[in-house]
């Protein structure tokens, strides 16, 4: 990802860039934007040796971020309870309520659970412009044997997840009657 200003040649925006990608295929608008801010072009424009040329608007009102598309996705491990001794309870019941994930400097975030037999739940936070601190809860119960919770973007739009929190209830395995 690159951040630069453009400057017009006839009716076309251009961007000359530090180097030469032709992979970039997108444009994210900066907050000099207004409104516009955090908007993501990924069509009308042209990347050829080191300069991105948008036709037929103008875009130079401010900083814009060239890059490339992809998805993060990270998948959570199952959550475990410890016990009184300070070990994971391995064969306890442990049922999610939620999950909430804190973030700084965020525009994009999906929260997402699968689960046997049944539809899988999103919770998405799509906002801007980018939000500096906050977070996202997702109300994605089920038995956390067989939860499988995943953090997706899959958007040009910033994010950084700091902390997350599970909520569950726990049966321990002394009351569940298992071994």
């Amino acid at each position: 990802m690159m951040v630069v200003t453009g400057s017009m040649s006839g009716s076309n925006t251009v961007w000359t860039l530090p180097m030469t990608d032709n992979t970039l295929d997108a444009i994210v608008l900066g907050p000099d934007f207004g409104a516009n801010s955090g908007g993501v072009l990924t069509s009308g424009f042209s990347n050829s040796s080191g300069t991105v040329t948008y036709s037929g608007a103008n875009y130079t009102a401010g900083e814009v971020a060239i890059g490339r598309q992809y998805t993060m996705s990270i998948e959570l491990t199952r959550p475990y309870v410890r016990g009184r001794n300070g070990q994971s309870d391995f064969d306890a019941w442990v049922d999610v309520r939620y999950v909430t994930a804190l973030y700084h400097n965020c525009g994009y975030l999906k929260i997402k659970t699968t689960m046997s037999n049944r539809t899988d739940r999103s919770k998405v936070h799509d906002v801007d412009p980018v939000d500096a601190r906050g977070h996202v809860r997702a109300w994605h119960g089920g038995n956390a044997e067989l939860i499988t919770t995943t953090l997706e973007n899959d958007n040009p739009k910033p994010c950084t997840v700091t902390a997350l929190e599970w909520l569950v209830n726990y049966i321990p395995t002394a009351q569940t009657g298992l071994k």
